[in-house]
């Protein structure tokens, strides 16, 4: 078991630091667009293009590895490679023939779409959105392609090569952006993300040493391809309901002042980088462990891969969500508030982001509950949850918007991902065990006592010189592992044992060595 420890821990830490990565370019992309483009009429137009596709995509491939992981594994342990393999290229070209589909369609109705889906967008701005998405909409096949390969290499636990693309896409984006903006104004950042996209699925592609290519007799429905399209069938249904959410959110907010989309995107953005960090690395490596103990029978060893990653999750999330907390201004004034990106742009930002810390926390756990009910063939669990969570979420949105604006569309988003979280958490309580929670409160108490005590600590340090609070971070960071450690949590002795270890190889041999 402690191998497996070891093993788990060196994957999310390998996946976490390609995750920072992406999150450092995401973060440098929102800089770049918040300095050259502010929070203003073109940056709301780019936001409101991206939404339709965005969403189209995690409706086709946000359900697709929890259906197609588990079935995969259980395929290739059972049958073989041969038959894992064709069960992988027919979801693959079932896929892209629907992306593409559903892209060349989407941009037939260009303009009656985006009037339709921005009631409050007229004239210029109107029709910058309508140019934009005409860029934005071809990134529906190239997401999916993306999860696709993904999903298939999680299934065979290979996790440093998809943390590559997104890395190298992200860094294309803001090139193109840098090269052209002056040129192409606020397509280019249109171009530039459909070229950070096509770059991903190219990096994924060479890296993917598995054949997908398809058999000359033509595309076949196999056994497991069947079953896969059964469990993913209500997962879509109640993706496509429930995951309207970010229109439902450009609806409501193109009807508001200049700005606010932009503002809320900013917020939003910033919030789901945290949520890769803290929960999606972690998940993508726990997931096909849980899929394994489910298909071996392993109950007790699903309960206690379910503790330990829960552990991780609260060792990750809790000093984020206590750093975001006391620092969010200092942090979005240092970077983000040059060129148009103006003071009353920086207080909203902030505020939005500190709202939002109620979705961070709620998708963090929900990232890992919702795979652990997946694993157990829940499905409609899942579905349920989603399906109700947004009704009374978009319920709250309507009736709070016109008197609270985009803070309490954030709010409702935030009361709603923490209902859906504790949901789950009972549902997994009652699959698996009391065994799935196993140290989790202590470490909870650890985390909070040492994120409070990291933070106290960087306080005393000052503000006033511009990105100081860069290092007052890191500081903080610092008094937090210290702090883990001397309080014994298991993952911050093993990483700094993991760390002196590697340390050791590193070292040139002393002469007894020799």
């Amino acid at each position: 078991m402690a191998n497996s420890r070891d093993a788990t821990l060196k994957s999310v830490s390998i996946v976490s630091l390609c995750s920072f990565g992406q999150l450092v370019l995401q973060f440098a992309f929102q800089i770049v667009l918040a300095g050259f483009f502010g929070a203003e009429s073109d940056t709301d137009a780019y936001f409101a293009a991206m939404t339709f596709p965005m969403v189209v995509s995690t409706v086709l491939v946000g359900s697709l590895g929890y259906a197609f992981i588990p079935i995969f594994i259980e395929t290739r342990d059972r049958n073989g490679d041969t038959v894992s393999l064709d069960f992988a290229r027919e979801i693959a070209a079932l896929l892209i023939l629907t992306s593409v589909g559903i892209a060349f369609v989407a941009s037939l109705m260009t303009e009656s779409l985006m009037s339709s889906l921005h009631p409050g967008f007229h004239g210029g701005q109107l029709q910058t959105t309508i140019e934009l998405f005409k860029y934005v909409v071809w990134t529906i096949p190239l997401q999916s392609a993306i999860f696709f390969l993904r999903s298939l290499f999680h299934a065979n636990n290979r996790f440093t090569a998809p943390s590559v693309g997104p890395l190298a896409g992200w860094l294309v984006t803001i090139v193109v952006v840098l090269v052209t903006q002056q040129s192409h104004g606020i397509v280019s950042v249109a171009i530039g993300t459909l070229a950070g996209n096509i770059l991903s699925v190219l990096i994924h592609w060479i890296y993917c040493s598995i054949p997908l290519q398809l058999h000359h007799s033509g595309l076949t429905v196999s056994q497991p391809t069947t079953r896969c399209l059964r469990l993913m069938l209500p997962l879509i249904l109640g993706a496509a309901y429930y995951n309207l959410d970010p229109l439902v959110d450009r609806y409501l907010t193109s009807n508001l002042e200049e700005g606010r989309i932009a503002q809320m995107s900013f917020a939003w953005r910033i919030a789901a980088a945290l949520i890769t960090v803290t929960a999606s690395a972690l998940s993508m490596v726990a997931f096909p462990k849980f899929a394994k103990y489910v298909s071996d029978g392993d109950n007790e060893g699903l309960a206690s891969e379910i503790a330990a990653a829960l552990r991780l999750l609260v060792i990750v999330s809790v000093p984020i969500c206590v750093g975001v907390a006391a620092f969010a201004n200092a942090v979005i004034h240092d970077f983000f508030q040059f060129g148009r990106f103006t003071d009353a742009d920086t207080s909203e930002v902030q505020a939005l982001l500190t709202i939002y810390l109620g979705v961070v926390v709620g998708n963090g756990i929900g990232e890992i509950t919702s795979k652990v009910l997946y694993s157990l063939k829940a499905m409609k669990m899942v579905v349920i949850i989603g399906v109700s969570g947004f009704t009374v979420g978009t319920c709250l949105k309507f009736s709070s918007v016109d008197s609270m604006g985009v803070r309490g569309i954030a709010a409702a988003s935030s009361v709603i991902a923490v209902l859906n979280a504790v949901w789950m958490l009972i549902l997994v309580r009652r699959r698996t065990g009391s065994g799935a929670f196993a140290d989790v409160g202590r470490t909870l108490f650890r985390a909070v006592v040492a994120s409070f005590i990291g933070c106290l600590i960087a306080i005393m340090f000052p503000l006033e010189i511009r990105f100081s609070v860069v290092g007052v971070l890191a500081v903080a960071l610092l008094a937090y592992l210290v702090t883990m450690y001397r309080m014994g949590d298991e993952y911050v002795i093993r990483l700094w044992q993991w760390i002196l270890s590697r340390q050791r190889k590193l070292d040139p041999p002393t002469g007894d060595e020799v």
